[in-house]
């Protein structure tokens, strides 16, 4: 329609009178249009008398429809100017738009308030941030959104794997079920299962939306029935570790009774005294091993040696398993290496070796083997359940009853059993299967009544590194490192130890100072004319600690350095706070080579 600038309709067209039913010419806009006395409030008429063109959206109350209204200048002839008023209906447009945006917020809720961590990353920057990541992070949304979600949240030592994860993501691949751990504003490090896909973003950008679910709580329950099953194994293998020790105190002690027979039998007594060593090393390796499988630490998943496990644990394995069963291993030297948790993983092979045992009342044979596996072909991938890729494969084996084919779908599931009333808490295999999917691994069963059970696990390779070895292995050693004229303080409350260790020292040239207690320590200390160089301290000592016994004598020999020593198990020496980065310690036993070499390492320390 045209108006004048009395507001007066000029021209309407067919439209706008077959939708008002009458002849609009020559009546107000306003009363036409909207039945209204007076102009509306929207209207930018005069600005289109003024010149100008503009446009704005308005509610008919009379229709109950949205009209978008257009109006500009034009010439009406002999210096006169008009309004061109362009009317459209866009009512379905708007009711479009509004469902949209209730939808948006619908959906915005439910992410909002979802009981799960909901992240948007676009360009590794924060774009989402729900309210249960709020929770779990102690951050607040404004606190977070554009900052970079690596640097944020995910401690150094993983930052290198969830880049390589992201990548994976960002190919377009869907990646289920990857454990990291997120950092919280207090610093603390909360277990998250993650879910991440690559999906577009509002802005036509692409955005990496992840979904996670806290496990700390459950991890840590986990971790409390870990402890529980490796105590029972150990009970189970008390019998068997109190014959090897009774059998190894008997060469010990034989052996000094042959030697204090006829000690001028220099030849002889040499002999002896060599199967005295190696019987003292087999008990300590043994207590070491039950110590280090018995030990109560977080998971830490870190490159593992499938291998190196299996071979470590072999000899406990065999007392668990009994004389009637014989334990076979088959070990492919060139595997590579794994993710996962060394303790994890030596609790995956005692689990399926007493269920193996138990399947064997009457005796036969558990074979462990390690090899290498390449999953190319689709529909393999598809069948095993297993994306395609290089894999270090763990296959253990028994020739026992073999599992009812009818419950195979059930064995991995918490509490089931097949094992009579109070032998069994149906969590053996339950705690497998979270173990092995805890390092990204994959597990398939195989049984055959009557023939025996095979279980296979799959674990993502990594690259070999070279660069590992093992700092303690002192057996290519050719010389002992002696004293260079060093006095050292030795405290040790057991005096045959005490006097053992100084001997030892002396024979190396050091000057020793004895105590059998801090107080003897202490008093020795502050009466001693010259120079003590080092301080040689059990951890635990009656009253006190090593750690607070070296810091009292600090306080008048400034310069003493300090190596600290102990039988006790991790726990035990981290509460006397000693257990930490760039601290001396010798873990008894220790053999003269390996004190001679620490010694000399920590005096030559600058």
């Amino acid at each position: 329609m045209v108006c004048d600038l009395e507001k007066r309709i000029l021209f309407a067209n067919k439209a706008l009178r077959d939708a008002r039913g009458l002849d609009v010419e020559g009546q107000k806009c306003f009363e036409v249009l909207y039945g209204r006395d007076r102009q509306c409030p929207w209207c930018h008429m005069d600005r289109a008398f003024a010149g100008e063109t503009n446009q704005v959206e308005a509610y008919n109350e009379l229709e109950k429809k949205w009209y978008s209204i257009k109006t500009s200048p034009i010439d009406l002839g002999e210096g006169q100017i008009g309004c061109l008023c362009i009317l459209t209906d866009i009512t379905s447009q708007k009711e479009v738009e509004e469902t949209v945006e209730k939808c948006a917020k619908f959906l915005e809720s439910i992410v909002q308030h979802a009981p799960m961590i909901i992240l948007g990353i676009e360009d590794g920057k924060i774009q989402l941030f729900n309210e249960q990541c709020e929770k779990v992070s102690g951050y607040k949304r404004d606190e977070v959104l554009g900052k970079d979600f690596i640097e944020l949240f995910i401690p150094e030592e993983e930052q290198a794997r969830i880049q390589d994860h992201c990548k994976i993501v960002k190919e377009g691949n869907f990646a289920p079920g990857v454990e990291f751990s997120l950092k919280t504003k207090e610093g603390r490090l909360r277990q998250i299962i993650w879910n991440c896909i690559q999906v577009e973003g509002l802005q036509g950008k692409t955005l990496v939306l992840c979904m996670g679910i806290d496990v700390t709580d459950m991890r840590r329950l986990e971790q409390q029935l870990f402890q529980a099953q490796k105590m029972e194994a150990v009970g189970r293998m008390v019998g068997g570790l109190a014959h090897d020790i009774n059998n190894f105190l008997t060469a010990v002690r034989s052996g000094a009774e042959l030697a204090l027979i006829d000690l001028s039998d220099q030849e002889n007594t040499r002999k002896n005294l060599k199967r005295i060593l190696a019987a003292v090393e087999r008990t300590g390796a043994l207590t070491k091993q039950l110590l280090t499988f018995s030990r109560n630490e977080m998971v830490r998943l870190e490159p593992v040696n499938l291998n190196k496990v299996v071979l470590g644990l072999e000899d406990m394995l065999k007392k668990l398993l009994g004389e009637d069963v014989y334990l076979k291993t088959f070990l492919n030297p060139d595997i590579g290496l794994i993710y996962a948790d060394k303790g994890q993983v030596e609790q995956i092979l005692v689990n399926l070796a007493i269920n193996a045992r138990d399947a064997m009342p009457n005796g036969g044979v558990l074979q462990i083997e390690t090899g290498k596996t390449i999953i190319e072909n689709e529909t393999v991938s598809a069948k095993l359940g297993i994306e395609p890729g290089e894999y270090v494969i763990m296959i253990v084996s028994d020739t026992g009853e073999g599992i009812d084919p009818r419950i195979i779908p059930y064995v991995f599931d918490s509490f089931f059993t097949t094992k009579p009333k109070g032998k069994g808490t149906g969590l053996g295999l339950s705690m497998v299967y979270s173990i092995v999917k805890q390092s990204g691994g994959h597990i398939r069963l195989y049984s055959d009544q009557g023939k025996g059970t095979t279980f296979k696990i799959y674990w993502p390779t990594i690259p070999m590194d070279e660069g590992i070895s093992d700092v303690n292995d002192l057996k290519n050693d050719k010389e002992v490192a002696c004293s260079r004229g060093e006095t050292v303080l030795v405290v040790e409350d057991d005096s045959f130890v005490l006097d053992t260790v100084s001997g030892l020292l002396e024979r190396l040239g050091y000057k020793v100072l004895r105590a059998r207690n801090a107080q003897e320590a202490t008093e020795i200390a502050n009466m001693h004319v010259g120079d003590i160089d080092l301080l040689f301290t059990d951890i635990v000592l009656p009253g006190t600690n090593g750690k607070d016994l070296y810091e009292n004598i600090r306080k008048n020999i400034p310069d003493i350095k300090v190596l600290f020593t102990s039988g006790y198990t991790e726990n035990v020496i981290s509460r006397h706070g000693v257990l930490e980065k760039r601290v001396n310690f010798i873990h008894k036993p220790f053999d003269f080579r390996s004190l001679a070499k620490k010694i000399r390492e920590v005096l030559d320390e600058t």
